[in-house]
């Protein structure tokens, strides 16, 4: 089993500690400029030996197979976990495992400082902690980082889950990655780490209905240049829904809107085209290519022939291309006009009418009309996750499908 003692000696150890001994601490609280460049000039050379070392002991126990992955990841999305869990794997791009290399590097920073280790107070000394002879602080932190078990702790200052939002922690047990919260202890004001469950992946998208009262539809990443429609969502709960930067966030500002008879719907900076056949409305893209005989394909095929080279975004035999929305807000909003009009009067005053009559009858990046009636939106958290759960990749007859309202039967 690899130990830490062969990549940090007890001459480095302390050199390092002789190096704090020869650096008091300067009066003052840490907002003094001395003391916060004391802190820098300490950090600093800690980093150089001793997080230096970790890293190696880390590829070291990574090479040996002595790491494993996250076990109750299941369900949860974290830089943390897929940089971690794609290391023992083997399965990361060189340019990912470089940004997972300093995750780990940062996790150590973070770890090694932890008040729970002996180096904490022989590196910032405090006069009511006794200090233990170099030694022995020495063979107590090699035996830590060798058992690899670690009280719960933040990995980044600021991550949390892009699935459920919430800001999570990690604590080692035998240098295994355990993923949880902290609940707060009401009668000691403490907090104990409880582990969290895995949650089933998802296995479909996402729907919701929505009423089409005229189908006189209007389409932009969002509508701008008059009113404030954002003011007007969060008055009817919008500033309730949580971050859009991550799933359940996204899916409930999805939901609210609709509600409230929008569609809206995260499609990162994709600019999709809108493709309509009799009972369909479907976001997304359409790339063919053809040859010199005329004969077509989906882009994404890769036969290694190299003679398609002609792209075209061409609607598929029985839709129409309704035109693209330039997502610079990274989402679609589609609406009736009339409903549009309603909103903004409702908001501005009915002394506003034609100016907003005006607005609503003008032309933006979709302009369409369908059949009136009860839709079906299908959606989910981003266009490569809509079409990764998709059980049938032709089912809305388009090439790469980012969102689709269908007509429901009556």
């Amino acid at each position: 089993m690899t130990t830490f003692a062969r990549f940090l000696t007890l001459n480095d150890f302390k050199a390092l500690i002789a190096f704090s001994d020869a650096n008091p601490r300067p009066e003052g609280k840490y907002d003094n400029p001395e003391v916060s460049a004391w802190y820098t000039k300490i950090s600093d050379e800690r980093d150089r030996v001793i997080v230096g070392a970790a890293m190696k002991f880390f590829k070291a126990k990574l090479k040996k197979g002595e790491l494993k992955p996250v076990p109750n990841a299941t369900g949860y999305r974290l830089n943390f976990v897929t940089q971690w869990d794609g290391l023992i794997a083997g399965n990361l791009e060189s340019y990912r495992k470089k940004w997972a290399m300093e995750e780990i590097e940062q996790m150590f920073d973070r770890l090694i400082t932890s008040p729970g280790l002996p180096l904490y107070f022989a590196l910032y000394p405090r006069e009511d902690v006794p200090q233990p002879a170099v030694e022995e602080t020495y063979k107590a932190f090699i035996k830590a980082i060798d058992e690899g078990n670690f009280p719960f702790f933040t990995v980044s200052k600021y991550e949390s889950c892009f699935r459920t939002g919430e800001f999570l922690h990690i604590q080692f047990e035998n240098w295994t990655p355990i993923l949880g919260r902290p609940v707060r202890n009401s009668d000691k004001g403490l907090s104990t780490f409880v582990p969290v469950e895995p949650v089933a992946e998802p296995t479909t998208t996402r729907s919701v209905q929505i009423e089409l009262k005229t189908g006189n539809l209007i389409a932009m990443d969002w509508f701008r240049g008059i009113g404030d429609l954002r003011e007007w969502f969060d008055e009817r709960g919008g500033d309730n829904v949580g971050s859009v930067n991550n799933d359940s966030g996204i899916f409930a500002t999805t939901e609210l809107y609709a509600s409230l008879g929008f569609v809206h719907v995260f499609v990162g900076n994709s600019s999709p085209t809108c493709f309509t056949a009799p009972g369909k409305i479907v976001f997304g893209t359409n790339w063919r290519e053809y040859n010199k005989n005329g004969e077509e394909r989906y882009s994404d095929v890769d036969d290694g022939e190299g003679d398609y080279d002609e792209d075209t975004n061409s609607a598929p035999v029985g839709f129409k291309d309704e035109g693209s929305v330039c997502t610079d807000l990274w989402w679609v909003t589609m609406v009736e006009r009339e409903r549009l009009l309603e909103v903004f009067v409702g908001q501005m005053g009915e002394e506003h009418r034609k100016e907003i009559e005006a607005y609503v009858d003008s032309q933006f990046d979709v302009n369409l009309q369908v059949e009136p009636g009860k839709y079906t939106l299908h959606y989910d958290a981003h266009p490569s996750s809509f079409y990764a759960l998709l059980d049938d990749k032709t089912k809305y007859g388009i090439g790469t499908p980012y969102f689709a309202l269908t007509k429901d039967t009556e």
